[in-house]
């Protein structure tokens, strides 16, 4: 290596020590003598080219350069400004991973605490429309209710007449609310009173009853969990509650097919409304 000096062993060579021991017996017994011998001149001026060299040689080792004692071996200290700036970096990049996992954690809190809110808004509004759904549910039993009572008092009517007209042949005979279509001709008191105001006011009133009803079951096909078998069972209402309307709007048949199936679909009205009453859930 051009900038590290490899220093040989301490120790000198044997001629050397032999050169100094003659200088050391020189200096003892020469010590009144004024001049030396060529042989002793000689090896001080080996022993002092010897220290020069030496002197040299430390001094062109580089201040940086560590020496192992006895290995012959050296080893670079890095110098302090390397160092400076290797311990720098090293806390720069301690900075910049503590900002990164800083900001991650920033970003996962920011997007847990996004989906909470989220997941609470999308709670709030299924319990809206869960209320929502219960009260128009209501709502439609209502109106299938009115309808159904309007429905049964025109049907009765019809059966009534219907009846009068084929058992009884004195007017006295029949009631007061039907007398006035009176006929022995069933068909003809049948005709009075379909085409009589009273009819014709609560027919039309059925028909907007429909119509209200048939709305709000087109709001009703997607119910909460907790309405699908209410919903079921509303189903089955609505149709058994438009027969039910239909047959008293436009009645049809025998009296005895007509009686006996009016009769059955107004049981099936009931029933179909106290099941439904059991199944609503509680708001």
């Amino acid at each position: 290596m051009k900038d590290a000096v490899l220093l040989q062993s301490t120790s000198p060579p044997e001629s050397l020590m032999a050169l100094n021991g003659a200088i050391a017996a020189d200096g003892c017994d020469g010590d009144n003598e004024e001049s030396s011998s060529p042989e002793l001149e000689f090896a001080k001026d080996v022993i002092g080219r010897e220290g020069e060299e030496s002197s040299a040689a430390a001094e062109a080792v580089p201040s940086d350069v560590a020496i192992t004692p006895g290995k012959g071996k050296t080893r670079h200290k890095m110098p302090l400004s390397k160092r400076n700036k290797v311990a720098i970096c090293i806390a720069a990049a301690v900075v910049v991973l503590a900002g990164i996992g800083g900001g991650v954690y920033a970003h996962n809190e920011s997007v847990r605490i996004e989906e909470e809110k989220a997941a609470a808004e999308a709670e709030q509004k299924e319990e809206e429309r869960r209320l929502d759904y219960i009260d128009n549910l209501h709502t439609a039993c209502d109106y299938i209710l009115s309808g159904a009572s309007v429905a049964e008092n025109m049907g009765n009517t019809t059966l009534n007449v219907w009846h009068s007209a084929i058992f009884e042949s004195n007017p006295s005979a029949w009631d007061e609310e039907v007398r006035p279509y009176f006929s022995t001709d069933f068909n003809d008191a049948l005709g009075k009173w379909t085409g009589s105001d009273a009819f014709q006011s609560q027919k039309l009133t059925l028909t907007d009853n429909q119509k209200t009803t048939k709305e709000l079951m087109s709001q009703l096909t997607d119910p909460p969990t907790d309405c699908e078998e209410a919903y079921e069972t509303l189903k089955t209402l609505y149709t058994d509650y438009v027969s039910f309307t239909n047959m008293a709007s436009d009645p049809t048949g025998s009296y005895t097919s007509y009686s006996e199936d009016f009769s059955d679909m107004d049981s099936k009205l009931v029933n179909d409304l106290e099941l439904l009453d059991t199944q609503i859930p509680e708001k």
